[in-house]
């Protein structure tokens, strides 16, 4: 890699963002210090919290660097970490998640056998004792066209070349909500991503988050739609296929979510703007599968 002497390993910048994180910022930042093989710098930024996560930060601040502003976003939180950033690589925290010990060497191992991705990522587990580090895990290679039909990352899991994020604009505080799935996307245009099938991450699940937020998200997947539309990164038949699965996946949400107003709006879209065969290929190609896994998971339960 660029700026990489051989048999040197590559530079990396931890960046974690926080906003009203007191109870689990002091976790989050111990896995980063924890971690087998230690980033170059570990920067804080605090979103402009309102609890008293910077005195849960404090006992940290001489090994790392914090910033701190008024409250912006995850996406203005993540770019303003970026500006300060030196190194080849970023890793990204959220502040209410951690890592295993060795995520970073582990993605480390997977950059050394995959040199041309622009993306590392993991697994993750909502049960902290499920986190394991696993050398001889599965990997999953991964395109920008994977990742048009679903985010595939969680974003504490990510380890990104820094070069590609910085060519694809960084993160869009239009897209909050979608922000992450927006930028992986675009990252991916620049190369490939490789999935370490071993789950490092310990994600907290907020049920209140602004990720479970039915209505944006759907609005954000159109517009990223759209804007594929209008780029013509893929080919047009893919987009519709694509723009027609995004539609069904959300009115199905919407039905579980007995937003019928939602459901009835998106329905009027796909009956407006996706041909019959165009619908039924995402219906097969997508929607089924999805609809499959989700039973087989509520089976399992």
């Amino acid at each position: 890699m660029d700026g990489t002497a051989r048999g040197q390993a590559p530079s990396i910048s931890v960046i974690i963002t926080c906003y009203n994180n007191q109870a689990t910022i002091a976790e989050a930042i111990r896995s980063v210090l924890a971690q087998s093989h230690s980033p170059q710098e570990v920067i804080v930024v605090d979103d402009g919290s309102g609890d008293d996560s910077l005195s849960a930060i404090e006992p940290f601040k001489e090994q790392l660097a914090l910033l701190t502003g008024r409250n912006g976003g995850p996406s203005a939180a993540r770019n303003r970490g970026l500006q300060a950033a030196n190194s080849e690589w970023i890793a990204f925290l959220d502040g209410d998640d951690a890592w295993h010990p060795d995520k970073l060497a582990i993605q480390l191992v997977a950059l050394e056998a995959h040199p041309e991705a622009v993306m590392i990522a993991t697994d993750w587990s909502r049960d902290p004792a499920e986190l394991k580090a696993e050398q001889d895990a599965g990997i999953q290679r991964l395109y920008a066209s994977h990742i048009a039909v679903l985010n595939r990352f969680q974003t504490s899991s990510v380890l990104a070349l820094r070069r590609a994020v910085e060519r694809a604009g960084g993160f869009d505080p239009h897209m909050d909500t979608a922000e992450d799935w927006d930028m992986w996307l675009r990252v991916a245009k620049f190369g490939p991503a490789v999935l370490v099938r071993s789950p490092l991450v310990f994600y907290r699940d907020n049920p209140n988050g602004v990720s479970k937020d039915v209505r944006t998200l759907a609005a954000r997947a159109t517009d990223i739609v759209a804007r594929e539309r209008e780029q013509r990164y893929f080919e047009k038949g893919f987009v519709e296929v694509i723009a027609a699965w995004h539609l069904q996946r959300f009115m199905i949400a919407a039905a579980l979510g007995r937003d019928w107003g939602l459901f009835a709006k998106l329905a009027s879209q796909l009956r407006t703007g996706a041909s019959a065969a165009n619908h039924l290929r995402a219906f097969v190609a997508y929607t089924l599968p999805f609809l499959t896994d989700r039973l087989k998971r509520r089976a399992a339960a």
